[in-house]
């Protein structure tokens, strides 16, 4: 049975050009040359919103998208459904960044490890609830 693409990965390129004015693969050959692949997922996002004018939701989008086109997605990559809960939270999305890693990691296998949806949006929750407790 084959994997049905989600989320960012599921939206088609026309959309992606029409909302942010360039194609994926334009968006890639832009990354790649700026070096995101070293950057880093955070920084790739800062360069999109920064640099390139997109919105945080699109910058997000595109960062998914270039990650997965480039294979770039680590064995323990931040949840889709935690990225969206902390997307309209940008103070709590630095505090997850700013996080040592291994601690992310461990977050990031806890939520992934819920055995039902259920379970899962709830882990959610429960971590934007401690980062927002976070100093």
């Amino acid at each position: 049975m084959a994997i049905q693409a989600r989320g960012p990965l599921a939206m088609p390129d026309d959309l992606i050009e029409e909302e942010t004015g360039r194609s994926s693969e334009d968006w890639y050959v832009l990354l790649d040359a700026w070096g995101a692949p070293e950057k880093g997922n955070a920084a790739t996002v800062a360069q999109l919103e920064q640099v390139f004018g997109l919105s945080g939701r699109w910058a997000h989008i595109v960062a998914i998208r270039y990650e997965a086109a480039r294979n770039l997605q680590s064995e323990t990559s931040t949840p889709a459904d935690l990225i969206t809960a902390l997307i309209l939270k940008p103070a709590l999305r630095v505090k997850f960044e700013q996080m040592d890693v291994v601690e992310r990691r461990a977050i990031c296998r806890w939520i992934e490890a819920a055995e039902d949806k259920a379970t899962r949006s709830q882990r959610v929750r429960e971590t934007v609830e401690q980062l927002a407790a976070l100093p």
